[in-house]
């Protein structure tokens, strides 16, 4: 399932990667799985990569889409 999340980052929050202020902002989200699953990742509308930083003011849009099935289906046994 693809998600898209838009974040604008507040004015108290400290320089950081960007993959590390993402996964705050998503409770059940670490930053591998979010890594695994990135389908594209913009700041002020521009491409990034998950390690660049991030300052007050910037507005963040990442595609997701996650890698790992919510259900496993067993295979018949013959």
């Amino acid at each position: 399932m693809t998600e898209r999340f838009h974040f604008e980052v507040p004015s108290n929050t400290p320089h950081m990667r960007v993959d590390s202020f993402c996964t705050q902002m998503i409770p059940e989200m670490n930053r591998s799985k979010f890594k695994a699953g990135l389908q594209s990742l913009c700041i002020n509308g521009k491409k990034a990569k998950c390690s660049a930083r991030i300052q007050q003011g910037d507005r963040i849009d990442a595609v997701w889409n996650n890698p790992i099935p919510t259900a496993l289906v067993p295979e018949p046994i013959p």
